[in-house]
């Protein structure tokens, strides 16, 4: 016997199918989902990040919770930080490392062994390295 069989015989209702997005049935999205379709994170996660960070603004008001509702179109701001400026935190840490030993890789060819998500390679990148192989 099937739920929905059980639930025709007892007379209770079927529970409510919700779209894509939870909040979509009044026209609101939370802001956390709100990032993510703006571009402005790349997954939920990455969204609420930004917001326990204190890097997002609504009309001049820091967001505090990524649960609260805004129309589609509503105007959201995040703050730059340092890590923005690579395509991963693993820059950091190579940049890190470039600046304490003072190589300088400005025009060297180099090799990235065990290239992932590109940290390291566009850290070599913006340090002024002719290429980069991996």
């Amino acid at each position: 016997m099937s739920m929905n069989s059980f639930h025709a015989r007892q007379g209770k209702p079927k529970p409510a199918a919700q779209g894509k997005h939870p909040a979509d049935r009044h026209g609101l999205l939370r802001v956390d989902q709100l990032l993510v379709a703006q571009g402005l994170a790349a997954s939920r996660t990455a969204a609420r990040a930004l917001i326990d960070a204190g890097r997002v603004s609504h009309d001049g008001k820091p967001v505090t919770k990524p649960a609260l509702e805004l129309p589609p179109d509503a105007r959201l701001k995040v703050v730059a930080d340092d890590s923005d400026r690579f395509v991963s935190r693993g820059a950091l840490k190579l940049e890190g490392a470039l600046a304490r030993s003072g190589l300088d890789v400005r025009g060297a060819h180099c090799l990235d062994i065990g290239q992932s998500t590109g940290g390291f390679t566009d850290c070599l990148l913006q340090a002024g390295a002719a290429s980069v192989v991996g």
